[in-house]
């Protein structure tokens, strides 16, 4: 029984040993993470946040894991990582488009980001879209709509026609569970909002706002897309507020684009006419 002890305590003694030498490397972490901060303010950058850096980080550590660890515990310990370091970097809040006052919305914010972070809920879409337009270090969040619910979140106008460059920057939750668990499903896929320039990651999706001609059908439209050598997926339609006998159109695009890239000109020469807007981009999530 002796030896049982003494051999448990040597392999507990070991264990602290590690985990001394995790929190010393987290320190040194922060203290680079100080320094980039500053070099970002040398940059005039107004919001700090790289979230294709962060997502491409995400990725290759889960390919580089070939250990027993579980690759949603490494997303779910680095996401929280990265939300200090970004904290850190910046001070952030999180302003939310939530009017019927969903819990589950909180529930993925804190689980991506982390229970210190700020969050506030407001029931009007223009109230968030004013807040990120006074503070450039705020991000806001909205639900992406899709042709299977019925939710009113026609915040993807606003942003289309909004002139002080917001743009979607990223998906929530980052990660899609492979699994029949209801309790690892969410209803909810979210979309942070800020004034940020398009990054662009490894492997992502562009979100655009295709004005078009309301006679036209959605699979004539997107017929165009595949045409074009395009993966379109068609998520909300609504009609034209400032054009009679326009429809607008929320689609995501595979692939990295920007409105001034050829396939896009291109299609914006065809007979059909659309008229596209890149509202932002964000990286494809994990399937675990």
């Amino acid at each position: 029984m002796t030896n049982s002890l003494n051999k448990l305590k040597e392999f507990r003694i070991q264990i602290d040993a590690l985990d001394r030498q995790v929190i010393s490397l987290l320190k040194q972490r922060m203290n680079i993470i100080k320094q980039v901060a500053e070099y970002k303010k040398t940059q005039n950058e107004i919001f700090y946040i790289k979230s294709s850096r962060e997502a491409d980080m995400l990725k290759k550590l889960i390919a580089d894991n070939n250990s027993s660890f579980s690759s949603a515990s490494i997303v779910a310990i680095w996401r929280k990582i990265i939300t200090n370091a970004n904290i850190e970097e910046q001070d952030i809040k999180l302003v939310v488009h939530n009017p019927k006052n969903n819990p589950e919305i909180e529930y993925i914010l804190r689980d991506y980001y982390n229970n210190e972070i700020e969050i506030h809920h407001f029931d009007s879409i223009n109230s968030v879209i004013s807040e990120l337009q006074k503070d450039p270090s705020k991000i806001g969040i909205f639900s992406l709509p899709n042709q299977n619910n019925n939710n009113n979140e026609d915040w993807w106008i606003n942003i289309s026609n909004n002139q002080t460059n917001l743009k979607v920057f990223a998906s929530l939750p980052f990660v899609k569970f492979k699994t029949n668990n209801v309790a690892l499903k969410t209803t909810h896929q979210l979309v942070a909002v800020a004034q940020k320039q398009p990054e662009q990651s490894n492997q992502d999706i562009t979100l655009l706002v295709c004005e078009i001609n309301k006679d036209y059908s959605l699979s004539k439209i997107q017929n165009l897309f595949e045409k074009n050598h395009l993966q379109a997926n068609i998520l909300k339609v609504n009609q034209s507020p400032h054009f009679v006998g326009m429809q607008l159109i929320l689609i995501q695009l595979q692939g990295f684009f920007l409105e001034n890239d050829q396939v896009l000109q291109n299609m914006q020469n065809d007979s059909l006419k659309p008229y596209i807007t890149i509202i932002g981009h964000y990286p494809t999530a994990i399937d675990i």
